[in-house]
């Protein structure tokens, strides 16, 4: 597509054609589609984003996305049901650990635990007294924390010993009291990767058509992964900052109603002082629950500003620049590997276990992919399994392979001759190829 977002007469069969052409760009370059058993582990805990927000789903076209769902039935049940309305896919973890004191938070919750929490029970329990019939509950963040498959859980790099927040080391009043004025250190595993795709309802005057919305995120920790959904909004206060708010309010109240009440000089004067401190007292705090959920805005766009990676075509320029790398890494190793055996094979007469399967020092396609996955975990301790397929049919196609005749072995041109034939292929590619003048630096290169 010349240009991505954009409607024309046959928007919706070109928008069909790029969603499929993504998820298969996607899926080479090594992303994962964000499952719905990641996204309600996600939403069991949370990390350093605790703001209540929601998602302006109205805003967003499920059209297309359903669409899509249809076509691929096997995506449909696998993905997050995030309404139909984003895709969200990831490659590569990490660990974020944050140290520090955590005031404000630990404040947060030692409010929610003698007030907010009390409060809530007597709620619940005053409702069962006036409605005893049982009713739906809402059980977040109280329930088991949701397993996940041994695929999911190698895609996230998620340990249970992974997962340390305020949470888990504070998990009674008596260590929060405790441990008020300790340093603490929480970690929570990241996405390192993360892209976001939406179809946005046009909103623009003359925009007749949705507009596809590319985007790309950074070290997103699985816990706050919600802070790269579009449309982000504060849907309420926390309830920690209520609390703050009404003792706040009843403070000034009660020193009001004290003055109004026992002052010696109770004359109007003074009632009339006091009512306007009252009053003032009053908008400071209208004035403050403003601020808090300006101050909450802020803090999402800020997030999103220092972890926002890419938008639209960029993230497909990205993408594709990634594939080649990761691609041309592999080539090599392969390339390289397969030298190095076919040269020890040759030089030795006592021929290693691997080798065995082998037809004069040649490797197989089972063996190249044995070669790769027992040099990355014995070198740097990584569990992968590599596409050799490919990877040898690239090779072959370069020249720096020979397949053999009689068997299904592949044997690597010296490096010499290898470096020749990529110079070979790289002139035919050159501009300058037709006017015999490569430089010596593309030949070098």
């Amino acid at each position: 597509h010349e240009t991505i977002g954009i409607g024309g007469p046959n928007w919706e069969g070109m928008s069909d054609n790029f969603i499929d052409d993504l998820c298969g760009l996607m899926q080479r370059a090594n992303y994962r589609l964000f499952s719905q058993g990641e996204w309600m582990f996600a939403k069991t805990e949370s990390f350093m984003f605790t703001l209540p927000v929601d998602v302006a789903w109205e805003s967003l076209d499920s059209s297309l996305i359903s669409r899509f769902f249809v076509r691929h039935p096997h995506l449909g049940l696998q993905a997050a049901q995030l309404s139909r309305r984003v895709l969200l896919f990831h490659r590569g973890s990490s660990v974020e650990q944050k140290t520090g004191w955590f005031l404000e938070e630990k404040l947060d919750r030692l409010l929610d635990r003698l007030f907010t929490e009390p409060f809530r029970r007597f709620y619940a329990l005053l409702c069962r007294i006036v409605w005893p019939w049982p009713g739906p509950h809402s059980c977040r963040g109280t329930g088991a924390m949701p397993q996940l498959n041994e695929a999911e859980v190698v895609a996230m790099g998620l340990r249970q010993t992974q997962r340390v927040n305020l949470d888990t080391l504070l998990r009674s009043l008596h260590q929060l009291i405790r441990r008020f004025f300790a340093r603490l250190t929480v970690q929570e595993p990241t996405f390192q990767e993360v892209v976001v795709f939406y179809v946005e309802v046009g909103s623009d005057q003359g925009a007749e058509q949705p507009q596809l919305r590319l985007k790309s995120f950074r070290d997103i920790p699985v816990a706050d992964v919600e802070v790269v959904f579009p449309g982000l909004r504060v849907e309420r206060m926390k309830s920690a900052d209520v609390v703050k708010l009404v003792i706040m309010l009843l403070a000034g109240v009660a020193t009001a109603l004290h003055g109004f009440i026992f002052s010696e000089m109770a004359g109007w004067t003074v009632r009339g002082t006091l009512i306007g401190l009252l009053a003032l007292r009053a908008f400071q705090t209208w004035r403050t629950v403003l601020n808090a959920k300006s101050s909450m805005d802020d803090f999402i766009r800020t997030t999103l500003y220092h972890r926002s990676q890419d938008s639209q075509k960029g993230v497909l320029l990205y993408v594709l620049n990634s594939i080649e790398q990761h691609e041309l890494r592999e080539s090599l190793l392969l390339y390289l590997l397969v030298l190095h055996h076919c040269t020890a094979a040759a030089s030795s007469a006592d021929l290693s276990s691997l080798a065995s399967s082998t037809s004069a020092g040649g490797v197989s396609a089972s063996d190249a992919e044995l070669l790769c996955s027992s040099f990355l975990d014995t070198e740097f301790g990584l569990s992968t399994r590599l596409n050799t397929d490919a990877m040898l049919k690239r090779l072959v196609r370069l020249g720096l392979l020979v397949p053999s005749d009689d068997t299904e072995a592949y044997t690597a041109v010296p490096i010499e001759q290898a470096i020749a034939r990529l110079q070979r292929t790289w002139s035919l590619l050159s501009p300058s190829a037709a006017d015999g003048h490569a430089t010596p630096s593309h030949s070098q290169a």
